[in-house]
């Protein structure tokens, strides 16, 4: 596979995001909240609030302008590779990524925990993602990994 082609430690693998479902340029927050199209008269309310976007089945997607005002909507629900860590460590990965997007400090810190106590193999992949899982109120799926 491609990681046995790579020279080992220079392969990093993000094994806990939200998978940005869409980019744009256009802003909805601005469009919806504001007559304004963006700054600096819509006042960058997205810098100040928190917005979502809830889908058909009821989950919420969250909306996040960058500094020049593209705005992203992310999975409602991160996704978790832990289930495959210990294959990645076998493999020669060494370097692993978390991407965290609303989460709180003492969230962060215990998802930090979960996965490094996982690629230290101090836990299983299950039980790592059972505690990822408690951090994250269930809001955790293996997403279109559970089809690979």
């Amino acid at each position: 596979g491609l990681l046995a082609r790579c020279p080992p430690g220079r392969v990093e693998v993000a094994i806990h995001h939200r998978i940005a479902m869409f980019h744009t340029r256009h802003c909805v927050v601005a469009s919806c909240l504001t007559r304004a199209s963006g700054p600096p008269a819509c006042r960058r309310v997205c810098q100040t609030h928190r917005f979502e976007l809830r889908d058909r089945i009821g989950e919420d997607h969250p909306l996040c302008a960058g500094a020049d005002c593209h705005l992203t909507i992310f999975a409602s629900r991160a996704q978790s590779a832990a289930l495959y860590v210990p294959d990645l460590v076998a493999a020669g990965v060494a370097v692993f990524r978390i991407e965290l997007l609303r989460e709180s400090a003492e969230q962060a810190r215990r998802l930090v925990d979960a996965y490094a106590r996982l690629v230290a193999a101090l836990d299983d992949p299950e039980t790592a993602l059972a505690r990822v899982r408690a951090v994250a109120a269930a809001a955790v799926t293996t997403g279109t990994l559970d089809h690979a």
